[in-house]
């Protein structure tokens, strides 16, 4: 049977930082080979409509996310567990500013400097299949209570047209998804990417579950 990412079991668990973070990207690389949008579609919903919409809207776009404390949380450390868990050698860091966003309410300040460590699917998938190291400029302890409690862990999709936000907000939202509050309930854009996003957020038992639309152009 399918199972979804999560990274909460493994990053919460004991040994090495550097042994979980390594597990941490092989269960992203074997959720992302094992899996399809419409595989994804008919676990997470009930309507055939909105299985069928979100599919028509993102194709085979996925990708995975989730947070790691910044203590060895380097950029050649995290290359080199992306590589031994197959992704590509190549990779691209940036400035977060939407999961700093997040981060910062829940700090009561305006944001939490945190930075995007991208890794790539293989050459034939690289632009469809990716994963995404979120690294907050924060004490362990704090990162470690957001890693429990799955903040900013999710599955994203990727939109084929970004005015197709609207038709796929519609189809999530009649699933029991919400937009977060932080995020005003419109689209946000990280201007260093040149991406737009929009989070849905369900509880699913004790956990959150997140989906992530993204589109790399501008949402209007």
């Amino acid at each position: 049977m399918l199972r979804l990412f999560s990274a909460r079991l493994i990053l919460s668990g004991p040994g090495d930082l550097h042994d979980r973070l390594c597990a941490c990207l092989l269960e992203a690389r074997r959720f992302l080979d094992s899996i399809s949008v419409a595989d994804l579609m008919d676990i997470l919903l009930i309507g055939r409509e909105s299985r069928r919409s979100i599919v028509g809207c993102t194709g085979e776009g996925l990708h995975v996310g989730f947070i790691v404390p910044n203590e060895q949380a380097t950029m050649e450390a995290l290359g080199l567990a992306a590589s031994k868990a197959g992704f590509c050698s190549g990779h691209s860091t940036f400035d977060s500013a939407i999961v700093a966003r997040e981060l910062g309410e829940l700090r009561g300040k305006s944001e939490v400097p945190t930075t995007i460590f991208k890794a790539y699917g293989n050459e034939r998938d690289r632009c469809s299949k990716f994963v995404e190291v979120f690294i907050p400029k924060e004490e362990a302890r704090i990162v470690t209570t957001w890693i429990e409690q799955e903040v900013g862990t999710h599955i994203g999709l990727t939109l084929g047209n970004a005015s197709d936000f609207q038709k796929v907000r519609h189809a999530l939202q009649a699933e029991g998804f919400r937009i977060p509050k932080f995020m005003n309930e419109e689209p946000m854009t990280n201007p260093l990417e040149g991406s737009t996003v929009l989070y849905f957020d369900r509880p699913d038992g004790e956990e959150n579950l997140r989906i992530e639309i993204l589109s790399a152009g501008s949402a209007f």
